[in-house]
């Protein structure tokens, strides 16, 4: 786990590296560029229909261990805005998580997208010093319990702007939503009692639209690649928000209805919620591999 961050909420994340998106437009044009390099279908369709890539549905049920990094700040009643880690509330970095996704073609050209996934942690440790969130000071010695659950939805519309016999390139765009909910309780030791002196708990629903691209490339009937992003940095009423989104994968395909794929998964939140009493910022980033299982019907 990084050192914590320290940072107020007009500048959440600041510090962060985030990957190129350079490197996604990279990946399409290599699988473009190898196309003519793949291997022929023998059973006379293309090779991503033949690698089932081109199913009118697609179910997905995945599984990650994620490495999560976040920092939460909820500032009120006039308390100076610190930004709080993971690693102060006990919060493990790394944790397994669930995925859920569905493609449905409408056509050859054009297809939806709808995906869910929630990650979840909790921890304990002592306090090391003092801060402030949702209007409830904390004081240094104490110990506290956290938890942090964030849960992302998408909704996408995609339309296929390029398409051989291997490859397909798809770009689009719709709705992420993000329902992020951070909980802390601190407890002071007396002698041998124990009393609960604060409890703290925010959260926050955010809708971001973003713009989303993907790839796929059939190398043979059975192996296939394909490349997911998508990025955007908008204004939303009382959201300010930006956010990164990449999941890569190499698939194995079993049947003719079933595959498996092995991946790297990353998603970063940076939203801040303007609010009279005090903005609340949630700067959130899980990568890791993945495992998927996909149903094409």
């Amino acid at each position: 786990m990084r050192t914590p961050l320290m940072h107020t909420c007009n500048s959440p994340g600041s510090n962060r590296k985030r990957p190129t998106r350079v490197g996604l437009v990279a990946v399409l044009a290599l699988i473009v560029a190898v196309n003519s390099g793949a291997e022929e279908s023998s059973s006379g369709q293309s090779l991503l229909e033949a690698a089932g890539l081109k199913r009118r549905h697609t179910l997905s049920l995945g599984a990650t261990v994620l490495d999560a990094d976040a920092s939460i700040q909820a500032t009120s009643n006039g308390l100076v805005p610190v930004a709080i880690s993971l690693d102060e509330l006990g919060i493990t970095d790394a944790y397994n998580s669930y995925y859920l996704e569905y493609r449905y073609r409408l056509n050859s050209r054009w297809s939806t997208f709808i995906g869910g996934y929630r990650f979840s942690g909790s921890g304990q440790r002592i306090l090391a010093r003092d801060f402030n969130y949702a209007g409830v000071e904390f004081t240094a010695g104490a110990e506290i319990d956290g938890d942090l659950t964030a849960d992302a939805y998408m909704v996408n519309v995609l339309y296929s702007v390029y398409e051989s016999d291997a490859v397909e390139i798809q770009l689009g765009g719709g709705l992420h939503a993000f329902d992020l909910n951070a909980e802390i309780e601190s407890e002071v030791f007396v002698g041998e009692a124990n009393t609960t002196v604060s409890e703290a708990a925010e959260t926050l629903l955010a809708p971001i639209p973003n713009f989303r691209g993907s790839a796929s490339w059939a190398l043979n009937e059975r192996i296939s690649f394909t490349a997911v992003g998508g990025w955007l940095s908008a204004n939303i009423d009382d959201f300010e928000g930006a956010f990164t989104y990449a999941h890569l994968r190499g698939h194995y395909r079993v049947n003719d209805k079933v595959a498996l794929s092995l991946g790297y998964l990353y998603n970063e939140v940076d939203v801040t919620e303007k609010r009279e009493r005090g903005d609340l910022v949630y700067d959130v980033i899980f990568k890791g591999p993945s495992l998927t299982l996909t149903f094409g019907f």
